[in-house]
């Protein structure tokens, strides 16, 4: 979060926009951790919500659909090729191909908040013959769905970081800061542990 913040010092909206289109195309960026920091930077009044929001759900929308992009061309020899270096697990594949197939574009309203398959969705949507309009309405809502929540949770926790420290002084918001890591942690750890399962 530390390193996002002086990101933001020194980029400005700039830190935004390409770690969130770079992370859903497939390179490993903290796409989440950056819309958090975002928010938080918001509520100390150095980055305007409206340009934060518009920016990362147009970053969100792009990422995505170059990620489709690298699933139509590329087709499932190139998903087949990506599962033997490892960069994809196929039952990752697999559960995505069970939820389009289930739910159809719907899936990509919410596939941004799934562990292990928000990058491979993308991918999967452009190798299944998805038409690239029903791809663009479904992407964009679901990109401006996951970059509210995640900036207003950012905007948020820095609000309410900072009225604990006025009511309760500062040893109170490193003990709500180490709470709220512990549990974040411990989230990250299972949701990787099941994410791993067959």
């Amino acid at each position: 979060m530390n390193t996002a913040l002086r990101w933001f010092a020194e980029y400005g909206y700039l830190a935004v926009f390409f770690p969130v289109m770079l992370e859903l195309v497939g390179i490993p960026f903290p796409a989440e951790t950056i819309l958090l920091a975002a928010g938080a930077t918001v509520a100390q009044g150095r980055l305007n919500l409206v340009a934060v929001i518009a920016l990362g759900t147009a970053a969100a929308t792009i990422g995505a659909l170059l990620g489709y992009a690298i699933g139509h061309y590329g087709g499932r020899p190139l998903l087949a090729a990506l599962v033997r270096r490892r960069i994809v697990r196929q039952h990752h594949i697999d559960r995505v191909d069970r939820f389009l197939a289930d739910h159809g574009a719907r899936v990509l309203l919410i596939v941004r908040f799934v562990p292990g398959v928000r990058i491979p969705a993308f991918w999967v949507a452009g190798s299944s013959g998805m038409a690239m309009r029903r791809f663009l309405l479904a992407d964009a809502a679901g990109a401006f769905v996951w970059v509210v929540i995640m900036v207003a949770l950012g905007d948020l926790f820095a609000r309410s970081l900072s009225t604990v420290a006025s009511v309760f002084g500062i040893d109170a918001v490193v003990a709500t800061v180490l709470v709220i890591v512990l549990v974040g942690v411990v989230f990250v750890i299972r949701a990787r542990l099941r994410a791993r399962q067959p």
